[in-house]
This record gives C-alpha cells, sequence and structure tokens, in this order.
C-alpha cells in the first residue's frame, strides 16, 4: 500500500511473502526484484537473472555483512533445536520426524495452494550455520552491529 501510495519507492521482504501478497505486481513487472539476499538463487523466482549475494558484493566482508545481517537471520528462524545434553538418539529421531512430515506430499500440496515455501535445513547444514555465524570475527560483528544500528556507534 505504501508502494502503491507514493510513501515509498521500495522494501525488503521475503520471496515467500511476496508470492502470496504480490506476485501480480512482480509477474508483470510493476515491481522490480533487485536482489536475492542469499548465498543461493531463489529456485521459484519468476524474473530472471536477479544477482545473489555474491554477485552484489565488492569483497567476501560485503558478502558476509549481507549474509549474517539478512539471510541468516531468515534462516535461524527456521530452526528447531533441543537443549544441551539431549541424548544423540532422541535428537536423531526427532531430526528423522522432521524430514519425514515436511517430505508429505499432502503437507507439500497443502504449502503449495498457500504458496508457501519448504525448504527445511537439517543436521549439517544447521550445524554448519551457527558455527559460521559463531566464528564472526571481533571486527566484522562490530561492523554488522554499526551497520543494523544505521552507522551509528
Amino acid at each position: 500500500m505504501a508502494i502503491d501510495g507514493g510513501e515509498v519507492e521500495g522494501f525488503f521482504n521475503s520471496y515467500t511473502s511476496l508470492k502470496i501478497t504480490s506476485f501480480d505486481k512482480i509477474k508483470s513487472g510493476e515491481w522490480l526484484v533487485l536482489a536475492q539476499f542469499s548465498e543461493k538463487p531463489i529456485k521459484d523466482l519468476i524474473v530472471p537473472n536477479v544477482p545473489t549475494l555474491s554477485q552484489i558484493t565488492k569483497n567476501n566482508e560485503h558478502r558476509l555483512l549481507l549474509k549474517f545481517g539478512t539471510s541468516t537471520p531468515n534462516d535461524f528462524g527456521k530452526v528447531y533445536v533441543v537443549p544441551p545434553g539431549t541424548p544423540a538418539d532422541r535428537a536423531a529421531v526427532l531430526e528423522k520426524a522432521f524430514e519425514r512430515a515436511f517430505a508429505d506430499k499432502e503437507l507439500q500440496a497443502d504449502a503449495a495452494k498457500g504458496k508457501l515455501e519448504i525448504d527445511p535445513l537439517f543436521g549439517d547444514d544447521i550445524h554448519k550455520l551457527v558455527v559460521e555465524f559463531l566464528a564472526m570475527t571481533p571486527d566484522l560483528k562490530n561492523k554488522l552491529q554499526t551497520a543494523l544500528k544505521g552507522g551509528k556507534k
């Protein structure tokens, strides 16, 4: 509404949300998708040749700042965790249950009807994401905090 009313000229949102609320505006070209704030291209993006993080950044530091400031928090929002000390066999059973649930054809069909994305992360992928985020250097962490505060220290 703010774009249509001329109050703003752009915004940041997930493609999952835009597919539900504004697909027709993207498909018609009325709204332009300028960048994908992710490492890998969006599977079903209807707009061709929209650059990803590695294509829009000048160096690895810029890529990591955008990744840790945009796509990684979104990925963390999709993570299910268990408390420390959970027996490995119990965690494995829970993970297998999630894998089966997300692979369920009926769930997939319902999600498709609602234009909802099901692209879960499991085991090693989650572990890698957490380890990479926690290994952020103090310098990069300070730069990210400054950027997220709007450049104010």
